[in-house]
């Protein structure tokens, strides 16, 4: 299995849903370039992680790492 998916969501349809319900999200996105279709392992996704109070917008890699002295 490789675990491929599809991203549908706009990202501006996705902020003004925040900016509706008066979510405060901080950007740290490094990557500008995302996949949004036939995304595979290795590619760059949009994450958001919670921190407390805060949403966290980044970049981060799709898929498994495994340690490199597996196996």
């Amino acid at each position: 299995m490789c675990g491929r998916f599809e991203n549908r969501i706009r990202e501006d349809w996705m902020m003004q849903k925040f900016a509706e319900f008066n979510v405060n999200v901080f950007f740290r996105i490094v990557d500008k370039l995302r996949k949004k279709e036939n995304i595979a392992p290795t590619n760059s996704i949009l994450t958001l992680t919670k921190d407390d109070s805060d949403i966290l917008a980044d970049t981060n890699k799709w898929g498994i790492k495994f340690s490199e002295d597996s196996p």
